[in-house]
């Protein structure tokens, strides 16, 4: 507030009286419940709070969020007509509707009743320097215990039992624990809270008025009290003094005033029933202040119920059937003199084509089609120059191209095809043409001497006017230019070097020279390629600054000859840029057909709009100046902008950034509606979501910031997003779809320059839960039971397999206890018989029986050995090999070697492995007893990482014929060699030899 207040008083110096202070309207179109207001506060968070007669409204400054009272919800607010607000320093929220006490809820929004209207009628409540709570009620003033919830009443005294009996309060205040409650049937009582004593503060008379709308305290120790018909009455605490303001023969006919703004006492402001009135403290009273409604342009006499000053120094107030009303102090700080029909100081019109300033510091403003109003240092309308038909003293028309205030401080005025109308002491001298030149459209203009002017024209290019001899020259052109017949010159500037430049429509910058009436093109041809120059400016640094059609704003040092442009990317390509004027802090503000922009010393941009205050963002040529008193002026289509440039604002960058809103498959929810969102989005860190929540969508808002549509965002869902994504006012909102199950956190905040502000952002932290197939303890679950059944299937297989054991075990004991018994007794007997009989042919048959049935004893035990689970080891297998190697050769005087390696003790052998490799051996040495001749045998067995190797050798001599005629005992070999996937060899060197290659055991 102290920035629009200050600046309002800085007006009042230099503009008194002629510039209304502009307001915004908020009304039931852009979501205010009702338009009656009785009472709006800003909380700690920002948001402001607007209690109306149905309904009361949070607004963040871009929309309203509305509560009333729903009979089936408890937790909704008691009434839908609200009254008091009140947040105390624990930055709890109270409401007062029709006697009930209301708490704000921020966790889950919504409202916890506090008190019933049978036990207390609470209207209002305050809080004391010890952050008591005291509330006022119609049974009189309660301490109230918010741990409790419990009242405790003021005092039991009968002076105080009898003296609330007959009042209520409207209002009260507090100053060093003294609440200052002002009676509505017109008295001042005082609550000590200290010594709990009531006293009734009275002057002449204890009753100040038949009625008390308001009563504030300020900081410097006075108590304002507002009244119905009898003004503002203000009495200071220390000298204990009343002072009374009756404003009915000053600014306003009536002195109906409700409420008060106390927050600094340079600041105060009183609003009624006739507007809005500030304290002026040098002159010890009030004034009205004018308020212009910017949507219509129109003043309004409104009947103020409330005011608000935010903490960016905005004033809001209610006006009465109107709505929320806000006065920004960034709007504001650019004042605007247009066309109005009610205020009679207006411009004439609203198209304001040229601007100059006399001597006398009176502006001549040249509209397109009311002539010329002139009005004085301090904006207030003194003449208004136009045609008239009938009176030759009169300008020869209306319709202006340009204004130029001459050395003689003359007026001329230039027409649209009319001449021109020359201004001196109150006469008019019209000038049809110049010299033998017909009229023209003379926009802009130089003089050069006391007799020489320089005309730039639309259609005739330069024009060279020497006024005593009412002649016009042309000048001459330079070969190497290529101009067209009709060209216009709409620019003209002589620098401090005495250089004049042209600027053309659409034929580069030219330069102009006096003496030799020649026009040429600049040295830096670069500034020839600027087709269309609209105005040509130098800096107090000497740079020239040039405005062009769609190529931006180029600074030329003529120096070091370079050039620099500005305004030319591709935000703002298609733009005009009209006029250009310099502030005393080297600041450089530039018109255009869209908005105003500051270049600042150090080369940063800001623009402006209709947003920050602008009348309309569309500026004309020509229609720019710095006045003498430091103020600069923009003409456009929609009159004109004045500002001082050293009290231009900055915005402030400070944010309190909020989530407003989250919406699930495009619905709204609502905060305990869905486990989604068990409270208030604004205080949530944290939310969790389940993988079908696959639509999702968060509003966002900086809550109430200086300029809501200056506010430039960006956000961000980490986990997802790789780069920031940058919106507008208008689009404050991220929508995701389809985010896979995991961790996420978004991030909102505030951005310059494309640039995010990531000190100021807001963090929710998201998770988006998997598929039940997806989280870790189903794939625990799986790997469970696939172990299960993995290590079942194994038992299985375990379990057939020590089945198989333990049959192979019984076979193997059977044949041996059974088959090999009879067989064995079938070969004694056999034998014995052989013994008792003397034929040779019976004794051979039963040899041969007792022979064979030996053979059988052996090849059962040998399956018994094979099939018997117990020898399934390598040093079984190799004592068997041993055993029969041992039996078959030594019975007949062979010598044999054993090598064998690679076959450890444990080592566990194949069923097939073991019994094919034993048989191959047993087979191999059969051979070599029965066929060899041999006297010698070695057997090397190696079992290595790569193979198995079986080599049987001996050194016969006679083995071959014999075994390669029948060839069964090889083929045997080959057979059982095939079942362990090996291959066999014979070599035939110093003996025999058989090489069986086998897979390793492993």
């Amino acid at each position: 507030m102290k920035g629009i207040i200050l600046f309002v008083l800085f007006l009042n110096l230099v503009l008194p009286q002629q510039f209304p202070l502009r307001y915004d309207v908020f009304s039931s179109n852009e979501g205010l419940s009702q338009v009656t207001i009785f009472h709006i506060l800003q909380d700690h968070e920002g948001f402001l709070w607007i209690s109306t007669a149905y309904g009361l409204n949070k607004f963040d400054g871009y929309s309203f969020e509305q509560y009333f009272n729903d009979k089936d919800d408890s937790t909704s607010i008691a009434y839908s007509s609200i009254g008091k607000l009140f947040e105390d320093s624990d930055n709890r929220l109270w409401i007062i509707t029709k006697g009930i006490l209301n708490l704000y809820n921020r966790e889950q929004n919504n409202f916890i009743r506090i008190n019933k209207t049978d036990d207390l009628d609470i209207y209002g409540i305050i809080e004391d320097s010890k952050r008591n709570l005291w509330c006022f009620s119609s049974k009189g003033l309660f301490e109230f215990n918010y741990e409790e919830k419990a009242f405790t009443d003021f005092s039991n005294s009968s002076e105080y039992k009898e003296l609330i009996k007959n009042h209520l309060y409207e209002d009260f205040t507090i100053y060093n624990d003294i609440i200052y409650s002002a009676s509505r049937k017109g008295e001042i009582h005082l609550y000590n809270l200290q010594n709990r004593v009531i006293e009734i503060l009275h002057d002449s008379d204890k009753k100040f008025a038949d009625f008390i709308t308001s009563i504030k305290s300020d900081n410097n120790g006075d108590i304002w009290i507002t009244t119905l018909e009898k003004g503002i009455i203000k009495y200071n605490i220390s000298s204990k003094k009343f002072s009374y303001y009756n404003l009915q023969n000053k600014s306003t006919s009536e002195n109906n005033f409700f409420k008060m703004n106390t927050k600094k006492k340079e600041e105060l402001l009183a609003a009624g029933k006739t507007g809005l009135h500030k304290y002026n403290l040098q002159e010890d009273r009030f004034e009205k202040i004018r308020l212009q409604e910017i949507s219509s342009g129109e003043e309004k006499n409104l009947t103020i119920t409330d005011i608000n000053i935010d903490n960016h120094n905005n004033i809001w107030f209610g006006a009465d059937a109107v709505g929320l009303l806000k006065i920004s102090n960034t709007k504001n700080q650019f004042k605007v003199l247009s066309e109005s029909k009610n205020n009679p100081n207006s411009l004439p019109s609203k198209n304001v084509i040229s601007l100059v300033e006399d001597s006398e510091n009176n502006i001549y403003i040249g509209t397109f089609n009311k002539g010329v109003a002139i009005y004085d240092k301090n904006f207030n309308l003194l003449q208004h120059l136009e045609n008239n038909p009938n009176n030759n003293n009169s300008i020869a028309s209306n319709n202006i191209a340009g204004l130029l205030i001459t050395n003689e401080n003359k007026l001329w005025i230039n027409h649209f095809y009319k001449g021109s109308s020359i201004i001196e002491n109150n006469k008019v001298k019209r000038l049809p043409k110049f010299g033998d030149k017909k009229a023209t459209l003379a926009i802009s203009s130089l003089q050069i001497d006391d007799d020489n002017i320089l005309f730039g024209s639309f259609l005739q290019g330069l024009v060279i006017y020497n006024k005593e001899n009412n002649t016009a020259v042309e000048p001459i052109y330079d070969s190497s230019l290529s101009l067209p017949s009709e060209f216009g010159v709409i620019s003209i500037f002589r620098d401090s070097k005495n250089n004049i430049w042209l600027g053309t429509n659409g034929y580069g910058v030219l330069k102009y020279d006096f003496n030799k009436n020649l026009i040429t093109k600049p040295k830096n041809e670069k500034l020839f390629d600027l087709s269309k120059t609209y105005c040509i400016y130098e800096d107090t640094d000497n740079n020239l600054w040039f405005t062009t059609d769609k190529m931006g704003v180029v600074k030329f040092n003529s120096t070091n000859d370079s050039i620099v442009t500005y305004l030319s990317n591709d935000k703002y390509s298609q733009l005009s840029y009209y006029g250009i004027i310099e502030d005393n802090n080297k600041n450089k503000f530039v018109s255009s057909n869209n908005g105003l922009f500051l270049i600042d010393a150090d080369e940063r941009i800001t623009s402006y709009y209709l947003e920050d205050g602008l009348p309309n963002n569309e500026f004309w040529q020509n229609s720019f100046i710095k006045l003498q008193s430091n103020l600069i002026i923009f003409g456009g289509n929609e009159g004109l902008t004045i500002f001082n440039p050293d009290s231009l604002l900055e915005l402030s960058t400070e944010h309190n950034l909020m989530l407003r809103k989250f919406k699930l498959m495009n619905k709204e929810v609502s905060p305990g509606s869905n486990p989604i969102l068990p409270k208030n989005l604004e205080v949530l860190d944290k939310m969790v979501l389940s993988y079908k929540d696959n639509f999702i969508e968060f509003e966002f808002a900086s809550v109430n910031p200086a300029n809501p549509k200056k506010v430039t965002y960006a956000y961000k869902l980490e986990g997802f997003d790789d780069n920031w994504f940058f919106t507008d006012y208008k689009r404050r909102f991220a929508t995701y779809t389809n985010l896979s199950p995991g961790e996420y956190r978004f991030i909102v905040t505030t951005a310059e320059n494309n640039q995010p502000n990531i000190n100021n952002s807001r963090v929710l932290d998201l998770i988006i839960n998997p598929p039940f197939w997806q989280t870790w303890w189903f794939y625990t679950l799986m790997v469970l039971l696939i172990s299960s059944i993995i290590y079942s299937f194994y038992r299985i297989k375990i379990n057939k397999i020590i089945e198989m054991e333990k049959l192979r075990l019984k076979i193997a004991s059977d044949l041996h206890d059974e088959v090999g018994s009879t067989l064995t007794k079938v070969s004694m007997r056999a034998q014995m018989l052989e013994m008792q009989i003397n034929g040779e042919k019976e004794s051979n048959n039963l040899k041969r029986i007792s022979e064979q049935a030996i053979d059988a004893v052996s090849t059962m035990q040998d399956i018994v050995w094979a099939i018997d689970s117990r020898n399934d080891n390598a040093e079984n297998l190799i004592n068997k090999i041993k055993d029969t190697v041992f039996s078959m050769l030594v019975e007949k005087n062979i010598k044999v070697d054993f090598e064998i390696t690679g076959l450890i003790s444990d080592l566990k052998v194949p069923l097939e492995v073991r019994q094919n490799i034993y048989l191959i051996i047993k087979e191999a040495v059969h051979n070599i007893t029965k066929h060899s001749n041999a006297d010698s045998a070695k057997i090397y067995l190696c079992n290595s990482t790569e193979k198995l190797e079986l080599i049987i050798s001996d050194n016969g001599n006679n083995y071959y014929q014999k075994e390669f005629s029948t060839g069964q005992g090889l083929k045997n070999i080959e057979m059982r060699a095939e079942k362990i996937k090996g291959k066999v060899e014979y070599v035939k060197e110093n003996g025999f030899k058989i090489v069986l290659s086998a897979p390793p055991i492993k």
